[in-house]
């Protein structure tokens, strides 16, 4: 076997506090970020922001005293305190090797995607034996991940002793600073938008109007959105019978979880991007 260590031009990660998590989120990942064990997923389709959330809260961790390994198939970014291992499945090294070698390297955290049933459930163990395990999946929701491991052959009690959160991921694209402006919006809108926080939306909402800073697009930069699911004893529970999507959902929402619509159409209102963002990335 053959590892491949190389290096990308240095792009440093965003910080957690730049990625457009509210307060609450920001706070839960900052503490996962500190903790010795688990696992923590980031979910959503390609480009919704998952690698930006894990490396940020990579660089959240102190390197001094911990073993830290990334397995990727492609180094989007360098970090300093951390070993970074190109995976190459076509040159004899897929992601579940990669795993096994930095878990004999005694690695302290490992980061890696879930490839495969092979991955998902020596990622899952690797969590149970006392390390910080940080991943991702294509699903669309924090809920459809849980269910998408247990389809991937891990045993469900190791899924439940093993999850801590699962984060899904949008990139909506931002209001242009140099042409933001108010503007009165339509009752649909607003009934609409009412339609996932339950509140009355009153007052104006935002929009770009188009400049050349956003090349007449109204838009300039991204900001994410996210679902968060920490999981707690209820939830392990359930994972544990194999219940249904709805019946984890409605536990994850008791749990204080906020959908990813609810989430964007915070986002609406705080004048961040716009309804037809929302419509077209969120619904």
């Amino acid at each position: 076997m053959c590892l491949r260590f190389s290096r990308p031009e240095e792009s440093p990660a965003l910080a957690l506090n730049e990625l457009g998590l509210d307060e609450d989120q920001e706070q839960a990942l900052r503490s996962l970020a500190g903790t010795s064990d688990g696992l923590v997923l980031a979910v959503g389709p390609t480009g919704s922001g998952k690698s930006s959330l894990l490396y940020a809260l990579l660089n959240e961790m102190p390197a001094e005293g911990r073993n830290i390994m990334t397995v990727e198939p492609f180094l989007e970014r360098v970090i300093p305190h951390v070993s970074q291992v190109q995976a190459d499945a076509s040159l004899g090294l897929p992601v579940s090797a990669g795993i096994r070698h930095a878990a004999m390297q005694e690695a302290d955290v490992i980061m890696a995607k879930m490839d495969d049933c092979e991955s998902a459930e020596m990622l899952a163990r690797n969590a149970l034996d006392g390390r910080l395990v940080l991943s991702s999946l294509h699903v669309g929701d924090t809920v459809s991940a849980v269910l998408r491991m247990l389809d991937m052959g891990v045993p469900a009690s190791v899924v439940a002793a093993a999850l801590r959160c699962v984060v899904a991921c949008r990139l909506v694209r931002k209001i242009c600073p140099a042409c933001r402006e108010t503007y009165e919006p339509s009752a649909w809108e607003r009934e609409m938008l009412c339609g996932y926080t339950g509140d009355e939306v009153s007052g104006s909402l935002w929009h770009g109007k188009g400049c050349p800073e956003c090349w007449d697009t109204g838009y300039k930069g991204a900001s994410g959105v996210y679902e968060t699911l920490i999981v707690n004893d209820d939830l392990r529970r359930l994972i544990v019978k194999c219940t249904g999507v709805e019946e984890l959902r409605e536990s994850a929402l008791k749990g204080g979880m906020r959908p990813l619509a609810a989430q964007g159409v915070r986002s609406v209102l705080a004048g961040v991007t716009t309804v037809q963002e929302f419509t077209r990335v969120l619904l």
